[in-house]
């Protein structure tokens, strides 16, 4: 059975903000269609939360997994993978998590 793994707030408000973009720009439709592929994608650290490949280039123990054009960077805590941002591939990724790191309202 596969499930969902955990969203930090950051990661919440990123599929957030590309839900939006693609909505703005194709539609309503192309955008639940997104994220339902992104959803589905991530399901897979539900099952198997080291999928991912290790990233310490983005810090100790971060992790991350290919959404097709966005990335999916996480953490494990135990054995649960805790999703830490969604970004798109071209995006600074080292920026983006440490303006997530500065923000204390972030789980």
């Amino acid at each position: 059975m596969r499930h969902r793994p955990r969203l930090s707030a950051a990661a919440s408000r990123d599929l957030d903000a590309i839900w939006w973009y693609v909505a703005e720009r194709s539609g309503a439709e192309r955008a639940r269609a997104l994220l339902e592929q992104l959803f589905s994608r991530m399901s897979l650290l539900g099952e198997r939360p080291k999928a991912g490949r290790l990233r310490p280039d983005l810090g100790k123990g971060r992790r991350s997994l290919a959404l097709g054009s966005y990335v999916a960077i996480y953490r494990l805590e135990g054995a649960e993978a805790v999703i830490v941002r969604v970004l798109h591939g071209h995006r600074d990724q080292r920026r983006a998590l440490d303006e997530t790191e500065l923000d204390p309202t972030d789980d």
